[in-house]
């Protein structure tokens, strides 16, 4: 599904460079829940936008079911982007002005596809939320924000689903739903890729990627949390 070979960024920053990778090899199969952890400033988000084809590495190679992101023109990862790859942030970023339902319809409209209304409400559906279609965000709590923004990942049927912090901003009850949600959608085909600095969130996963100073870090489970996926 995703192999990354060597991948180094680096960053210019005044008159040094800021390695934000160095050298990361892995590799992340169909069907996968893998979580990424590591302190600040580790790489994490770093690796996430790579894996989602907004930005290109330095060196080394990404490929995304057979699909090299490096060799690709911009326009062409950001079709990519839209048909192949979801994104669930931890601020929402749901549209004030639209409704949930047109939220979650954005993906198809910026891909040029046809009708959107009844995809948008059977992805809102399957979070429980159909009820809430016409509910403008400010209508809505921070977990019934984090599932449109979840419905808006599924409506193009994505086969990568990247999670950026997606129950930082959430209390523990909203948070746990989030995560048995997440977890709901590996489905031998679907992949997920979620960054957390929670060790909790990341037990949820089939596998947690430790990263620290920008490279794998084997040790880096030796306090991992295991929780059932019951």
């Amino acid at each position: 599904m995703l192999i990354l070979q060597d991948v180094t960024k680096s960053y210019p920053q005044g008159a040094r460079m800021v390695h934000a990778l160095r050298g990361v090899s892995l590799c992340i199969r169909e069907g996968e829940f893998v979580a990424i952890m590591g302190p600040s400033g580790s790489g994490k988000s770093t690796l996430l936008h790579l894996l989602g084809a907004l930005d290109v590495p330095t060196t080394g190679s990404i490929s995304l079911g057979g699909c090299e992101l490096k060799t690709l023109s911009e326009r062409r990862r950001s079709l990519l982007r839209r048909r192949r790859i979801g994104f669930v942030f931890q601020s929402f970023n749901l549209l004030p002005t639209l409704t949930a339902a047109e939220n979650v319809a954005l993906p198809l409209l910026l891909a040029g596809e046809g009708p959107s209304r009844d995809r948008a409400v059977s992805s809102l559906r399957r979070m429980g939320l159909a009820e809430r279609a016409d509910h403008f965000p400010e209508q809505l709590s921070g977990g019934e924000m984090q599932r449109v923004a979840i419905a808006r990942a599924l409506v193009a049927d994505p086969e990568l689903i990247l999670c950026d912090e997606p129950t930082g901003n959430l209390d523990s009850a909203n948070a746990k739903e989030i995560l048995r949600l997440l977890r709901s959608l590996p489905d031998g085909r679907r992949t997920v890729v979620m960054v957390t600095h929670d060790p909790l969130a990341a037990a949820h996963g089939d596998r947690t990627i430790y990263l620290r100073d920008g490279q794998l870090d084997a040790a880096g489970g030796r306090h991992a949390v295991a929780v059932s996926h019951a």
